[in-house]
């Protein structure tokens, strides 16, 4: 059954969407050093900033993300439109001026925060839309601890900002909408998947 459980895609899927997911919200905590070392806020600033971003928006976002899944009927819809609309912030955050009112910058990190505390609050749902059958959620919840973000992360985000000084920060963003595009592509492919194989079915049953 382990064996069979690793050759099912989809027990990969649910775990690299959740890998995705999460690594999005290890990379969107370097907006509390960026906003104090590059902006040039006090330390207590970005730390309310931070606060408010992870745990203040989730009482709004996390309802909100699962009345949207229900009325889409699938939250793996609702994670890639989220994502999409993250990789366009981020791009944002990386041709903006550094003249850029700090007002403008809160705000967008308000807005990623909102989305990506959805995208968490939403993370254990999506094992239905990557149709992983119940004898195989222990083996996927085990594989998605193991492939972790913070096996690597935030060893490479230091390494990045301990040679390359602030510039370490911009490769940290382009990592981030690395992540956002890859897990919109893992969204994706659960949602045809999903339509493929509950085709199958109607007509097998017919």
């Amino acid at each position: 059954e382990l064996v069979e459980a690793i050759k099912e895609p989809s027990t990969w899927l649910y775990v690299f969407g959740c890998f995705s997911i999460y690594s999005f919200q290890v990379s969107i905590s370097y907006f509390t050093p960026y906003f104090s070392s590059v902006l040039g806020t006090t330390v207590a600033f970005a730390g309310v900033v931070a606060v408010f971003r992870q745990y203040g928006l989730r009482i709004i976002s996390a309802p909100v993300g699962g009345s949207l899944g229900d009325k889409w009927g699938s939250t793996a819809k609702v994670i890639r439109l989220s994502m999409l609309i993250l990789t366009a912030l981020v791009v944002v955050v990386l041709i903006l001026p550094k003249s850029t009112p700090l007002a403008v910058l809160v705000a967008i990190v308000f807005i990623l925060g909102l989305l990506g505390t959805m995208n968490i609050s939403l993370q254990a749902s999506i094992s239905g839309d990557a149709m992983v059958p119940p004898k195989h959620m222990g083996v996927a919840v085990g594989l998605t601890s193991l492939v972790s973000a913070d096996l690597f992360q935030e060893t490479m985000f230091g390494s990045w900002l301990d040679k390359y000084g602030n510039q370490g920060y911009t490769y940290i963003w382009i990592y981030t909408i690395c992540m956002t595009l890859f897990c919109a592509l893992i969204m994706t492919l659960m949602i045809r998947r999903r339509a493929k194989l509950t085709a199958q079915n109607a007509a097998d049953a017919e």
